[in-house]
């Protein structure tokens, strides 16, 4: 009766340490010992394991697709139906705890992650093929085929959010550029920014323009402010999403940046700039002691003038007050008579 039970669901019999689930250590013994076997004299040659994750990380829960290839010169089936290969896909985590392991007629098989404990932080998995002989297998096992180790994360890794210029201190009017990156990964992504907790969309604020920067669709986005205006202080930040297993996966937030827009007029803008503040302020000191230097040369040549006046009006008083100089009478000869 079991054989015709086993016929009839077309599955193998039980791997034997499946009997020792409650015992790891056993487990991580027999696998040890299968292995060794299946490395012995196999006729099988050793299948290749794939998946069709875009990364080697997963997120708990996500299910792991996993291919065990069959050798070009295996047939699954020959013509005659007496012969039939099976796929036996097997995984541990990193203290070698085993967490899958089957047997399968198809080659293809979904690792299930959702009830992984807070310590199981790696997967590694393998497989093998066997003959299959309708109601046995024919041991030893093919070789086992190359390793897949996968780390598992609670979320998506926060992405790194960078300001343009460095020091987030940016003059009004000038163009104002975020780049919102991620690490590693192939998987379609959509990137959001946000100011102050709120999400900027295209058509607030005409934040959003095209931008001419070098980046990676699948790896950075970048937001462009033109023209930064003081409406635009305050705390920017980022998140993207991950197209993975048909489901969009949100990250967490980057951490928030701030930014201080400021008045041009206090904006250093140079050399030329501060000897420009300087030269003005100088000529601003000089106007009045100039227009003093002046007032007090104007007043000393008035001065001089009415100085020069006095004394012309002096002059002319001295010349009508003096009397005219007396002649003394010359005398004329006494003529005699007689001579």
């Amino acid at each position: 009766k079991e054989e015709e039970s086993d016929r009839g669901q077309d599955q193998l019999p039980r791997n034997p340490e499946k009997k020792m689930e409650t015992n790891p250590w056993m487990i991580v013994i027999s696998w040890i010992l299968l292995e060794a076997v299946s490395q012995a004299d196999s006729s099988l040659p050793r299948p290749r394991l794939s998946s069709s994750l875009p990364s080697n990380f997963i997120i708990k829960g996500e299910e792991i697709p996993l291919n065990c290839s069959l050798p070009k010169e295996v047939e699954s089936e020959s013509p005659e139906g007496s012969q039939r290969i099976k796929f036996y896909f097997y995984c541990k985590d990193q203290s070698y705890i085993p967490i899958e392991d089957t047997h399968l007629s198809n080659n293809t098989f979904n690792v299930r992650t959702e009830n992984l404990s807070s310590g199981q932080i790696k997967i590694i998995c393998k497989c093998k093929i066997v003959e299959w002989l309708g109601t046995s297998w024919k041991p030893p096992y093919s070789p086992e085929s190359n390793q897949l180790v996968f780390s598992v994360v609670d979320g998506l890794p926060s992405p790194l959010l960078k300001v343009d210029p460095l020091s987030q201190r940016v003059k009004e009017g000038d163009l104002l550029v975020f780049l919102c990156s991620t690490e590693g990964g192939t998987a379609e992504k959509k990137f959001h920014f946000y100011k102050d907790g709120v999400e900027i969309t295209s058509s607030k604020e005409g934040l959003l323009e095209p931008s001419t920067e070098p980046t990676n669709p699948f790896q950075n986005a970048s937001l462009r402010i033109p023209h930064a205006s003081f409406n635009h202080n305050g705390e920017f930040a980022c998140s993207y999403e991950e197209k993975r297993s048909k489901q969009w996966i949100l990250s967490s937030w980057s951490q928030g940046k701030n930014v201080t827009v400021e008045p041009v007029s206090t904006q250093d803008s140079g050399p030329i700039c501060r000897y420009s503040q300087v030269a003005i302020t100088i000529i601003i000191l000089l106007v009045p002691f100039a227009f003093y230097c002046w007032r007090k040369k104007r007043k000393s040549q008035s001065k001089e003038q009415s100085l020069l006046a006095e004394k012309k009006e002096e002059r002319g008083d001295l010349g009508i007050m003096e009397p005219p100089a007396a002649t003394a009478p010359t005398a004329s000869p006494i003529k005699v008579a007689g001579l």
